[in-house]
């Protein structure tokens, strides 16, 4: 009867030790599924990050290249501006009318 007693009692002592073992089990599962769903978001994080960096990066740069091109419209512009003022000076230059303005305007 002694000898049955210790033996319900190691079996409970072993059940107790597997519930336990279990439990340990289950929340070291519960903890790496936490740092795993943590790191995801970290990376998703940096991610978005870098994606909107990017995005910055490009605005800036159409940008700077929408400077750009107004900068050689108004240089082109300023060209043609100064060629069909010079073109028009040097087809009326020959007239007695125009020699003698420009003479009178040096």
């Amino acid at each position: 009867q002694r000898r049955r007693a210790k033996e319900r009692q190691e079996a409970e002592r072993l059940r107790r030790e597997r519930v336990e073992a279990e439990r340990v089990r289950i929340a070291a599962e519960e903890r790496k599924a936490a740092a795993d769903a943590e790191a995801k978001r970290r990376v998703e994080r940096e991610q978005k990050r870098q994606a909107d960096a990017k995005a910055k990066l490009a605005k800036a740069n159409a940008e700077r290249v929408k400077a750009k091109v107004a900068a050689a419209e108004a240089t082109a512009a300023s060209v043609v501006e100064q060629k069909s003022s010079t073109t028009t000076t040097t087809t009326t230059k020959n007239t007695p009318a125009n020699t003698t303005a420009a003479a009178a305007a040096a």
